[in-house]
């Protein structure tokens, strides 16, 4: 079996990393960790940070934009509303039906007092009925009509990117938001596939972010299903195991799997 040892790993050790910090959160990095191959070459192991909830919200309706309620990096609750639609025309059909219905359910109380009194049919109130089942149904699909004047979000998280502007006019099917959820990130690893036998769910990671400087923790928590044949290598993906921090989706980094480490392979810093 291939053996993998890692370079300069000794200051996550030494430094007390894995006991002294909280999962998950960032701290000093080493140098970029080195695997060694059969033949003495070298290559790292590199990660991309990815988030495990993200949505591009898309308008339903050709219309004009009234606000964006949020910008760039600014956060957000689930079912909170993003985007407002200018909609006067949705709004005053909405208004109608719902008039409609009102009318009809007077001139159906009206005509069941009549039919006590036995001066009106029974026939005469069931088409009323029928009437009414009608108008509910318009007011339902008006509501649905005007709903469509407002985009919510659909997991609490944060903007990724803005796609338009407030006042722009747009068509239906046009994206208007990036968002990215506010649940824990993934790491995204490509494994040769000559190391799948090593690694299994529940294996400890440590990525060195390029961007921030700093070391999270992570656990595999799920393997790719194919090996690519023409680069012999599969998707590993981890999930963080505490606070995201400064964290964005698309930074980058060199990562370490603990279990790859064995035993007499830890060098001390200068050796």
């Amino acid at each position: 079996m291939k053996t993998i040892g890692w370079l300069v790993m000794g200051l996550f050790f030494l430094s007390g990393l894995g006991g002294a910090q909280a999962e998950g959160m960032k701290s000093p990095c080493i140098p970029t960790p080195l695997a060694l191959d059969d033949n003495g070459g070298t290559g790292p192991l590199r990660g991309l940070v990815v988030a495990s909830q993200e949505a591009i919200l898309s308008s339903e309706l050709a219309g004009r934009i009234l606000e964006i309620r949020r910008e760039v990096r600014q956060s957000f609750k689930a079912g909170e509303v993003l985007v407002r639609f200018h909609c006067p025309d949705r709004e005053a059909r909405l208004k109608k039906a719902k008039a409609q219905l009102e009318g009809i359910n007077q001139r159906l109380a009206v005509h069941r007092k009549l039919v006590e009194l036995r001066s009106t049919s029974t026939l005469d109130v069931e088409l009323l009925e029928a009437e009414r089942l009608g108008a509910v149904a318009e007011v339902a699909i008006q509501q649905a009509e005007v709903e469509k004047c407002v985009v919510n979000a659909p997991f609490a998280g944060t903007v990724a990117e803005r796609l338009v502007k407030s006042f722009e006019s747009v068509n239906a099917g046009q994206p208007l938001l990036d968002i990215v959820g506010d649940a824990p990130f993934e790491i995204h690893i490509i494994l040769p596939s000559n190391l799948l036998s090593e690694i299994k769910v529940g294996t400890p990671v440590i990525m060195m972010v390029d961007e921030t400087k700093g070391c999270y923790q992570a656990r595999v928590i799920r393997m790719g299903g194919r090996v690519n044949p023409a680069g012999q290598t599969i998707l590993v993906v981890a999930g963080m195991t505490g606070e995201k921090g400064d964290l964005i989706p698309g930074m980058s980094g060199a990562v370490v799997f603990e279990a790859e480490v064995p035993p007499g392979k830890i060098q001390k810093p200068g050796q």
